[in-house]
């Protein structure tokens, strides 16, 4: 059961650790403080690593207080990929700024739902 537990952890938090500029997959890797950062498809942070190293940069202003977010998947893909793929994988579905207005009906839906296809 521990073993099973630790497992899901690290299938839960882990970061791919490719070689620089999107090079082959070296691994996966555990970085204690970026392992705690949450999703949110428009995230206000990005991440890359070079080797062992992992970097973590705000993408917006940050507020004191704020929520720092990574994207766990690609935020051009379709509203539909993106919570399949954090379902499967992370297990959750994405109810983010983004995901709600792609899903929603509100007016502007649609051009979301559009440019995230678009840009794909």
């Amino acid at each position: 059961a521990l073993l099973t537990r630790l497992l899901n952890v690290v299938k839960t938090n882990r970061f791919v650790a490719c070689q620089p500029w999107d090079g082959p997959t070296m691994g996966t890797g555990i970085w204690l403080y970026p392992s705690r950062l949450n999703h949110a498809c428009s995230a206000n942070c990005s991440w890359c690593n070079v080797g062992d190293m992992l970097f973590v940069r705000c993408q917006t202003d940050i507020a004191v207080g704020q929520e720092l977010t990574i994207p766990y998947c690609s935020p051009t893909d379709s509203v539909e990929d993106r919570r399949e793929f954090l379902n499967h994988r992370h297990g959750f579905i994405c109810n983010c700024k983004l995901c709600s207005e792609q899903t929603s009906d509100a007016p502007g839906a649609e051009v979301a739902r559009l440019g995230a296809k678009t840009y794909a």
